[in-house]
Parts: C-alpha cells; structure tokens; sequence
C-alpha cells in the first residue's frame, strides 16, 4: 500500500477493503513524522470507521493521543473518536463516555485549530447521543473566548454558532436560541459569516 502519493477520491473505495493487518499498519503510521504518511493513514482510518467497527479496537490509543503536545495527534484523535463514538455506546463499558471530558477539554485548547476541529466534530456523533444535548450545549455556549489569540476568536465562535445551529435541529431550546440571537444583535459575527450560517 502506497500511501505517500496516491488519489484521495480512492479512498471510500480503498476504505472498504482493509484488512486487519492493514489498519494495524495505518495505526502505527499516525505517529510517523512524514505527513504524507500519517495524514493518508488517518483519511483511511476515518473512512472506514464510518461504515465498520474495526477501528474502533484501537479506540484506548486514540484516547491517549488526545493528551499529546503535538496538535496533529489531537487532531487525529479527536476526529477518530468521534467517528467511533456510535461503536462504543452498544457497549456497558462505553469508552467514549470515559474519555468525554478529556475530548471536550481539546474545545479550550491553546490552540485554536485545535480547538476547531473538536468542535467540528460534535456533529458527527451527537445524534447518537441525544442524552448528552444539553450538556454539549451548554459547553460549548459557555466556552471562554478570550482563551484563544484574538485572531482565532472569530473563527472558534463560527465553529461553535455552526455545531450549535446543527445540534438544534435535533433538540432546540431556549439556551440555544437566546446564544444565537445574542450573536446577531451584538454583530459577535460579521455579515459573512451569519449568511453563511443561515442567520440572516
């Protein structure tokens, strides 16, 4: 398996037929310092943990991942454990539910790209979680801005305004409406991104 150069539009079709072997292999690469290597083994990864089970063996790695000093493991990991989140609840010992916390704390990160790309991927397993609405939005509405370099701020409000628009249609409430109708009178937002979002 060549994965330093091939056609991202294989990777459904590639996705389907990993074996075993295979995804142990792109496990191991998700460390290698070659991007190409370890960005190619993740898109693998994520594709085939939409339709199949088996990745989510390796779910305790990703957990550990989470707490790395180098944003692209946190990335990786928090884009794996979302999209096995729907695995682990057929489970009594759901490890999603064990390593919530610590996935929500990479919404705060120093960083802000990492910050984004958790809160990007709420969506992806809220709806397998309906229970945890309310406390998702509540976390999300109450994050502190200021945390994040001011460059950043817009862009992680954006985010956050985009997973909580999502999140409403599948349970709304007046939290939410009230967060949303703040972010428009206050212009927190410019005209752009409202349009962009469907708020105005």
């Amino acid at each position: 398996m060549n994965l330093s150069d091939f056609d991202k539009n294989e990777i459904p079709e590639l996705a389907v037929t990993l074996s075993k072997e295979d995804i142990k292999y792109l496990i191991f690469n998700l460390k290698e310092k070659n991007n190409n290597l370890r960005y190619n083994s993740f898109l693998l990864l994520r594709a085939r943990s939409r339709d199949f089970e088996d990745v989510y063996d390796y779910f305790d790695t990703f957990k550990d991942m989470l707490t790395s000093k180098n944003s692209y493991h946190k990335h990786i990991a928090v884009y794996l454990i979302a999209e096995n989140a729907k695995y682990s609840k057929k489970y009594d010992d759901n490890k999603f539910l064990y390593v919530l916390d610590r996935y929500l704390q990479c919404c705060k990160d120093e960083k802000y790209s990492t910050a984004r790309q958790c809160i990007q991927s709420i969506p992806i397993w809220i709806d397998h979680y309906p229970e945890l609405i309310d406390r998702i939005t509540d976390y999300l509405i109450n994050i502190d801005l200021t945390i994040f370099r001011e460059s950043g701020r817009g862009l992680v409000l954006y985010d956050i305004a985009k997973t909580i628009i999502y999140i409403r249609n599948i349970k709304s409430n007046d939290r939410i409406d009230d967060f949303l109708d703040d972010i428009i009178n206050n212009e927190r937002l410019d005209d752009k991104r409202l349009k962009e979002l469907g708020m105005i």
